[in-house]
């Protein structure tokens, strides 16, 4: 069993779907990304003609009020949500899901304390921590 801890010191926001399944929430937390919450297939909206929409809306609902609620609660910024894709390295503002990629003559790390595109505040973005969670 492991020892008694709190969300703030487990959990490693932002709140993030999963762009490779179709509802889960995920987070860093101290053992890295994990699966938080599966929020596709609850019964209720599927009696709608829209239900797909609507659990997808419902999704990116949940995500942004766990953002917020955490930035509210710890007043800590954001992270930029990370992953690479065909080798190429991009972020996504957790807020705006804006998306940026990092190439040669782009921004650099150090200079995404921002969302050019909302103005949240993030933390700049750690590319060791992504390659080591194998993304």
């Amino acid at each position: 069993m492991k020892p008694t801890s709190t969300l703030k010191e487990i959990l490693k926001p932002p709140f993030t779907h999963c762009k490779s399944t179709v509802g889960d929430i995920m987070c860093r937390t101290i053992e890295g990304l994990r699966r938080l919450a599966n929020v596709r297939g609850w019964g209720f909206f599927q009696y709608f003609e829209n239900g797909e929409a609507l659990q997808d809306e419902f999704k990116d609902f949940l995500v942004e009020a766990l953002n917020e609620k955490w930035e509210r609660d710890y007043g800590e910024p954001l992270l930029w949500v990370e992953y690479i894709e065909n080798y190429i390295f991009i972020v996504e503002c957790p807020k705006c899901r804006e998306e940026f990629m990092l190439l040669h003559g782009g921004p650099t790390f150090d200079q995404l304390n921002f969302c050019p595109s909302c103005g949240v505040r993030l933390l700049a973005p750690d590319f060791g921590s992504a390659t080591k969670r194998g993304l």
